[in-house]
C-alpha cells in the first residue's frame, strides 16, 4: 500500500546511548523491511554530544546507517562542542542551526551573521540546512532573505508526543 504522505521524512532524535547500542542498526533495518519505508525518508538526528566521547565508534555506527540509505542530521549545530571535523569525518547529510541563533536572527547582528555563515558553510559542503526554533513570521522572512529554504519551528507545528517502538522511545517530527 503506498504511503499517503510520500514526500514526508520522518526525523527521529537518537540519544548517545542509542547511537552506541549495537542493536540500533538491526532494529532500523528490521523496521524498514517490515514497513516497506524508504530509507532515504528516515532521518536520524544526533547531537554532537552523541559522538563526543567516542568519535570512532560513532563514525562506524553512522557509516553503517548511511550505507543503508538512512540520512544523518547533526542537530543543534553551532552550540556546545561544535567541531568542523565532524562535518568531514561523519556521513552527515544535514545540519540544523540551533534555535539559540534563530531566536533573535531578525534583531541581533551576531545571530544574523552566525546564521548566514552556517547557511553558507552548508551550501559549500553540499549539506542540507534547517533553521530550527523559529516562532514568528519576521524570523521566517529574515531567513528567506538569507537563502534558507528549510525550517522547523512552532510557527508551523508543535512537536509530537513520543512514540514507542520495539526498544526505544523517541521524539519524532515530520519535516
Amino acid at each position: 500500500m503506498p504511503s499517503p504522505f510520500p514526500d514526508l521524512t520522518l526525523a527521529i532524535n537518537i540519544s548517545p546511548l542509542q547511537l552506541h547500542d549495537a542493536g540500533l542498526y538491526e532494529q532500523i533495518y528490521a523496521e524498514l523491511a517490515q514497513t516497506g519505508a524508504k530509507p532515504d525518508k528516515l532521518k536520524l538526528e544526533i547531537t554532537e554530544s552523541a559522538v563526543l566521547h567516542n568519535l570512532s565508534a560513532a563514525r562506524m555506527a553512522l557509516e553503517r546507517l548511511d550505507k543503508l540509505g538512512v540520512r544523518i542530521s547533526l542537530d543543534d549545530f553551532g552550540t556546545g562542542y561544535t567541531s568542523f571535523s565532524y562535518l568531514k569525518e561523519l556521513p552527515i547529510s544535514e545540519i540544523k542551526i540551533d534555535r539559540s541563533f534563530i531566536e533573535n536572527v531578525d534583531s541581533q547582528k551576531y545571530d544574523d551573521v552566525i546564521t548566514q555563515t552556517i547557511l553558507g558553510l552548508g551550501r559549500m559542503l553540499g549539506l542540507s540546512v534547517i533553521a530550527e526554533g523559529f516562532e514568528n513570521q519576521s524570523q521566517v522572512e529574515c531567513l528567506q532573505k538569507m537563502g534558507c529554504e528549510r525550517y522547523q519551528g512552532y510557527l508551523f507545528a508543535y512537536p509530537k508526543s513520543p512514540i514507542k517502538s520495539n526498544r526505544y522511545i523517541s521524539d519524532y517530527s515530520a519535516i
